[in-house]
């Protein structure tokens, strides 16, 4: 009998070691550590010796697929997009031999489902990506109901809840198919749940990720600024060491209207990394545009030597578009306009800042002031430029606007009313977004100036008006409604 006993606990003990689990263990810390520092080679390596030590602690290879999407997003050439999505098929397959009782099983899974979506939307493939979220979505909603007490289950689940609305409108079925119904405001409730409640400390690469998905939602969709940037700077501190934490820097400053700082932190990028992120050239040039220094130029065009993403080179030749007319050489102008075209034919038609008859250049240095935080710039144009001289009557309702957010930014809410109100009056018709725009930036200055009521009326206006207008719609409707709702 004795015997028998202690053939069925080694035979028991031996299942333990055999079973397959997913933990966060001490090496898995530091895998998370490289991937956050976008030391990607690192990462990769150490997963794929930890997997040796233990080939059944299914964390490695997750987080192994983690940094090989990171690769993939940073420079989607065709062989890294066949190697992520044959070592996708691979994990996908080793997370379903995990025990149902697991809560990483469905959070896994999920996690590399949105992840893949997320990609499918960058590359212009909405359908696919509709139904990736639906599927992630699924899984996060079933592994609430049985483990509610895992938090971090909150981050994605949250995302989908807030990005959804990022759906263009001819995808919209897709909402309806999945059974999800965005939620802006209790995405960001749930975001900060997992960002700032106490949970194990082997969580904290997933907290660190989630204070700074908050700190983006507090930004985008809650219009705390101030906020936001705080935990930014908190959770970016070693951006002079760390390249992944100087890019997020630079992206948040980039938001907050904070162009000399933008220039400053890109400035201070560490060397002798293990991977650039290419993307950071972009930004360096957009910023220095911003300053209308004209150096930017080179900054694009060494950009677009390694930009492999089409949507990234057709940012690109715009603002190319944008600097050569701006110094006044046509013949550039024209070239970078038509590779534009070239790259994304259906967009092109539809973007505003190509058409001729919209094009006005004191408008566009306007435009890049503001984005770059210099509004005594801009305001001192604005000041100079008679509407008469304006072509169209959308370039005259772009002045009302460009007017009315500059003084909103300097703290004249009284005047910036003023301007805002006349873009509502003259672009109630209008496809561009302005009116929209105007209707929830007056709902901001009346919450600031403390008149409930009246910022009540300025985000239904915003929600329910200007049918004609399209343009960034379902995302300022999302604004709006958040807004309202916290009043």
């Amino acid at each position: 009998m004795r015997r028998f006993i202690l053939l069925c606990l080694l035979a028991l003990s031996q299942y333990s070691v055999l079973a397959v689990h997913f933990t966060l263990d001490s090496a898995s810390q530091l895998i998370y550590e490289d991937i956050f520092s976008f030391k990607l080679t690192s990462a990769k390596n150490k997963a794929e010796i930890a997997s040796k030590y233990d080939n059944q602690n299914l964390a490695y290879p997750f987080l192994h697929l983690s940094a090989t999407y990171l690769e993939l997003v940073n420079s989607p050439t065709e062989s890294k997009i066949k190697e992520y999505f044959k070592e996708e098929a691979i994990v996908l397959k080793s997370l379903e031999k995990l025990d149902k009782k697991e809560p990483f099983k469905k959070y896994a899974i999920s996690d590399i489902y949105f992840h893949t979506a997320i990609f499918k939307m960058y590359q212009g493939d909405y359908l696919s990506a509709g139904y990736l979220v639906r599927k992630s979505y699924k899984l996060l909603k079933d592994n609430k109901k049985a483990h509610p007490k895992f938090l971090i289950n909150n981050k994605n689940y949250s995302l989908i809840k807030i990005l959804v609305g990022s759906i263009p409108k001819k995808y919209r079925f897709i909402e309806t198919l999945a059974g999800i119904e965005g939620d802006a405001e209790k995405g960001v409730r749930m975001l900060a749940s997992v960002a700032y409640n106490k949970i194990d400390p082997k969580y904290r690469f997933i907290q660190k990720e989630s204070k700074l998905l908050y700190s983006i939602a507090l930004f985008t969709i809650k219009k705390k600024k101030k906020l936001s940037f705080r935990i930014v700077k908190m959770e970016c501190a070693d951006y002079k060491s760390n390249i992944f934490s100087n890019y997020l820097y630079a992206i948040n400053a980039a938001m907050q209207g904070k162009n000399d700082l933008v220039l400053s932190i890109l400035d201070q990028k560490p060397d002798n990394n293990e991977v650039d992120i290419n993307y950071m050239d972009f930004l360096f040039g957009t910023a220095k545009l911003k300053k209308l220094d004209y150096t930017a130029i080179a900054t694009f065009k060494a950009y677009l030597k390694t930009a492999s993403n089409s949507s990234n080179k057709y940012d690109a030749y715009l603002h190319l578009y944008w600097a050569y007319k701006l110094k006044g050489e046509e013949a550039n102008a024209l070239s970078y306009k038509n590779k534009a075209e070239k790259e994304k034919k259906e967009r092109f038609l539809k973007d505003f800042d190509f058409m001729p008859s919209y094009y006005n250049k004191d408008l566009l240095k306007i435009r890049l002031f503001y984005d770059g935080g210099y509004y005594d710039k801009a305001l001192f144009l604005l000041k100079k430029i008679n509407t008469i001289d304006l072509k169209t009557k959308d370039l005259i309702i772009e002045y009302y606007y460009r007017y009315g957010r500059v003084l909103q930014e300097k703290g004249d809410y009284s005047n910036a009313l003023i301007w805002l109100e006349k873009v509502m009056d003259s672009g109630a018709n209008s496809k561009r977004y302005f009116a929209r725009k105007a209707a929830l930036e007056s709902g901001v200055i009346y919450t600031a100036l403390l008149n409930t009521s009246r910022a009540k009326e300025m985000f239904t206006k915003a929600i329910d008006s200007f049918s004609l207008s399209e343009e960034y719609e379902k995302s300022i409707k999302q604004q709006a409604k958040s807004l309202r709702s916290s009043l």
